[in-house]
């Protein structure tokens, strides 16, 4: 029971604050499972703040939400590459639930309409029963909305 309402006030906090953001994309990424990704932006904040939720299967269905703050643009060549630090929940849900919370960098390239990225992440799995290391290394491609 405590999974489900904790689960319901993460959704419900973000519905809640919905109209605060603008959709910037939407897109797949797999790595540390298969997700539907939408990532959003904060207009009255600054364009570089990312936050973006996911849904998607991990072995077991899983909710992931991120923030991410674009510090550079690496420039190579005639393409730029967008680096963007930030931090990132996910919350398997079944038996064990278990909760993730892991730091990373997403690195990403726009290229018309459409933006391809990767996101190695380090972090910590909690669950029923003890903690242990986590990892992943993420790679999507979105379209710009």
């Amino acid at each position: 029971m405590k999974k489900i309402v904790i689960v319901l006030i993460v959704a419900l906090v973000v519905v809640a604050s919905a109209s605060a953001f603008t959709f910037k994309s939407v897109g797949l990424d797999v790595g540390s499972g298969l997700f539907v990704t939408g990532d959003m932006v904060i207009d009255e904040v600054s364009k570089d703040f990312e936050v973006y939720a996911r849904l998607g299967y991990t072995g077991r269905f899983g909710i992931g939400i991120g923030a991410q703050y674009k510090v550079a643009d690496l420039e190579m060549k005639k393409n730029t590459l967008a680096v963007k630090p930030g931090l990132h929940m996910v919350f398997d849900i079944g038996k064990p639930f278990v909760f993730t919370l892991l730091f990373g960098c997403e690195f990403s390239y726009d290229a018309g309409n459409l933006e391809a990225f990767l996101r190695p992440e380090l972090g910590l799995a909690i669950f029923k029963g003890g903690t242990s290391f986590a990892w992943a290394v993420e790679a999507g491609v979105a379209y710009l909305l």
